[in-house]
């Protein structure tokens, strides 16, 4: 006669292939939103430099041809609206950038003409998108 044979190794088993089912899962999550932050992190990045860029066209549209006329750099400052799609550059491919540009002490009566250029930068799109602002402080003063 066999004697009745009482064993834990099926319950442990089973306890052992749950515990490594739950332990999968989660390695898993974590991978997918490593990879998630990643990619978030570089179009952020992108979404920077694109509102640098437009900073930059903003400045450049601002003061050139003619730095040296105050009353015209404030006419380009109040008119200055840049509305721009990086399509097809390398690095920056699918952002777009809106700058603007607003005028203090812009009367002709004062001697100093402040500027602030304020640019949006955003690329990507959907669940992985970024929008970044940089604005830029400038100013000239009547001759």
């Amino acid at each position: 006669m066999q004697k009745s044979q009482r064993g834990f190794l099926i319950p442990l088993a089973i306890f052992i292939v749950v515990v490594m089912s739950f332990f999968a899962i989660a390695l898993w999550r974590t991978t997918v939103q490593t990879t998630l932050s990643g990619a978030q992190e570089l179009v952020s990045i992108q979404a920077f430099y694109a509102a640098e860029s437009g900073a930059q066209e903003a400045m450049q549209v601002l003061f050139f041809p003619d730095a040296s006329n105050r009353m015209a750099i404030n006419g380009r400052c109040t008119g200055l609206n840049i509305d721009t799609s990086f399509n097809g550059v390398a690095g920056l491919n699918g952002c777009t950038v809106q700058a603007s540009c607003t005028c203090t002490s812009c009367s002709a009566s004062d001697t100093s003409s402040y500027y602030t250029i304020t640019s949006t930068g955003t690329c990507g799109s959907g669940l992985i998108s970024a929008s970044r602002t940089v604005k830029v402080g400038s100013f000239t003063d009547q001759e």
